[in-house]
């Protein structure tokens, strides 16, 4: 029933989206987007984090789920910025030495414009597939081998569909 009524919403949004009545921007940056389908850990942030070490100046644009900056104007956070303010996975990946720009708010599309003002070269949407307000250019999907069996799923597994490359995290435990 609860998958029933999340998949009911989001297929909704993406057919409005999908016929152009709800504006989905172009940002004038490279965007690859890192999702999943079910909620919780997917191990998203460990593949963002893998690909800010190998790009060239990313931003990684991030909601900051339940953090003090999520509902406010986005935010350029660096690696002093208080777990508490703006979320431990934003906070953590400020945090690495590779030091990549992490903006935290709800509204990525006003991200995006930020990140490429600060000098961003590419944008990385952290847990971005159902953010469809802002286009990718490519969009990968983390998945667990439980995933598909029985969790309560955001979007039905035919949200793949939209899929550039489907990263399957623990195939093997």
């Amino acid at each position: 029933m609860i998958n029933w009524i999340l998949w009911s919403g989001a297929a909704i949004k993406n057919w409005f989206i999908d016929r152009g009545w709800v504006a989905s921007m172009r940002s004038q940056l490279p965007v690859i987007s890192v999702g999943n389908l079910a909620p919780g850990g997917s191990g998203k942030t460990a593949f963002v984090q893998w690909l800010v070490e190998r790009l060239d100046k990313p931003a990684v644009l991030t909601r900051g789920y339940k953090s003090q900056l999520e509902h406010r104007r986005p935010t350029l956070i660096d690696s002093k910025t208080d777990p508490k303010v703006c979320g431990d996975e934003p906070a953590m990946l400020a945090q690495l030495p590779c030091r990549p720009m992490v903006i935290v708010g709800k509204n990525r599309r006003a991200g995006a414009q930020l990140a490429k003002d600060v000098g961003a070269r590419i944008l990385i949407l952290d847990d971005g597939m159902q953010y469809r307000y802002l286009k990718r250019d490519i969009e990968i999907v983390m998945l667990s081998k439980d995933d598909l069996d029985g969790k309560i799923l955001r979007e039905p597994p035919t949200a793949l569909k939209r899929a550039d490359l489907i990263v399957i995290m623990d195939a093997y435990d």
